[in-house]
């Protein structure tokens, strides 16, 4: 092809035909500048179609993170339920003076207390598109400001998350421990529906073999726990950072409900 221009422009120039060679001229440099729009288009088509595979793996990808958030935070949920029904309970035994109470319930109660429930689900999916810069890819400006705002979200629930954490190690361990043997209290933690699995991993296992941790003999005066002023404490903080958990992991939860349903909006279109 370009032979074939070549030999045209030298068939005009050898004639002498200069207005017919401006035309000639002129329409090589539209015919270049028309050659490289539709290179240019192609490109951009090819980069488009690109983005918008990586854009529909990365939305695939996005979906089930957030539902295995959305998850982990019903569980979490969950267990700060018990902490919540265990406390009050105990706080109204207290209140209403039922010091009468069966051990075992008692005991049952203030193991629960041990429930530490921190929100753990993976964000490795959401940190790469913002750390790698690919955030570009996903065109619905309204999901990218989501994805973009987790952190400071979810940032509102680790604060209270860590608070707590705080207080059972430095407070509430060292302090319940003191009041009432952990032998007694420690049997109870495996025997519910979640640790069910890793009681049978640890009966089973033929280093630790089938002890199972028994009550303490030692006495305990129920009445005199129950009108501790310490120990009631200890329920009342339970009680209330657990209800502000759940109010943090509910605002969370809408966020996460919201990222999935831009999310399933996006891949249906």
């Amino acid at each position: 092809m370009i032979k074939f221009f070549r030999k045209i422009r030298h068939q005009l120039l050898s004639k002498n035909k200069g207005s017919n060679y401006l035309l000639y001229a002129i329409g090589e440099i539209v015919l270049v500048v028309i050659g490289i729009l539709i290179a240019l288009q192609v490109n951009n088509w090819n980069i488009n179609r690109n983005n918008n595979k990586q854009e529909v793996i990365l939305l695939n990808d996005l979906k089930h993170e957030y539902l295995r958030k959305s998850d982990e935070l019903n569980k979490k949920i969950y267990l700060r339920n018990i902490l919540i029904n265990s406390s009050t309970r105990i706080l109204q035994m207290i209140q209403e003076g039922k010091f009468n109470v069966p051990r075992d319930t008692l005991e049952k109660l203030i193991s629960n207390i041990f429930i530490n429930p921190t929100f753990d689900a993976s964000n490795s999916v959401t940190e790469e598109l913002i750390n790698s810069g690919k955030l570009y890819i996903i065109q619905n400006r309204n999901l990218r400001r989501y994805i973009t705002e987790w952190n400071s979200q979810f940032g509102k629930l680790e604060e209270v998350e860590d608070n707590y954490v705080s207080y059972l190690s430095d407070i509430y361990y060292p302090g319940i421990i003191k009041k009432y043997p952990y032998s007694s209290l420690g049997r109870y933690l495996f025997d519910n529906n979640n640790n069910k699995e890793i009681l049978s991993k640890i009966i089973n296992n033929p280093i630790i073999g089938s002890y199972r941790m028994q009550r303490s003999k030692k006495y305990v005066d129920l009445e005199a726990l129950l009108n501790d002023f310490e120990f009631e404490s200890f329920m009342a903080i339970t009680y209330n950072s657990s209800i502000l958990g759940n109010l943090q992991s509910k605002d969370l939860k809408e966020f996460i409900e919201n990222v999935i349903n831009l999310i399933d909006n996006e891949l249906q279109e």
